[in-house]
Order: C-alpha cells, then sequence, then structure tokens
C-alpha cells in the first residue's frame, strides 16, 4: 500500500471519529513506527493549516482522535 492510499485512508478514519491506533497501522500498511509519526505530522499539518483542528492522543481510548471533530457532527446530520 503507497503513502497517498495510507493518508487518504487515515484522515477519512479521522473525519469519521474512529480512532488511529499506531500497532494497527504499522501492521496494515507495513511501516515503521518512524513511519507513523511522519504520516501522523503530515495529518496533523494538515488538519491545523486547513481547518484550525488538532490530532491527540487520548490514552483512555488507546487512539489519536481528531479533537473538536465537526466532520462527526455533518456526518450524523445527513
Amino acid at each position: 500500500m503507497n503513502k497517498s492510499y495510507a493518508l487518504l485512508y487515515l484522515c477519512e478514519q479521522l473525519k469519521e471519529g474512529k480512532a488511529i491506533d499506531m500497532q494497527t497501522c504499522m501492521l496494515v500498511y507495513d511501516i515503521s513506527v518512524p513511519t507513523f509519526r511522519r504520516y501522523m505530522a503530515d495529518l496533523r499539518a494538515f488538519f491545523t493549516e486547513k481547518y484550525g483542528l488538532e490530532i491527540k492522543y487520548i490514552s483512555a481510548k488507546k487512539g489519536y482522535f481528531l479533537t473538536p471533530n465537526p466532520f462527526i457532527e455533518n456526518i450524523e446530520n445527513q
């Protein structure tokens, strides 16, 4: 799986309010820890610059989430 596809898929997961788990991503996309961190840095930069949103790790849910997430409200209202 290439980087573009992985980033688009991760972007969609965040917009849908789903957790991004590092271990799962590493297995699914066959990437290393540094590569995962680069992907997350790219996504953080995109969401911050484009929407003013943050990606945060929530330890209680064991994953990375988009906060706040206005996309979930938009999905539910459709």
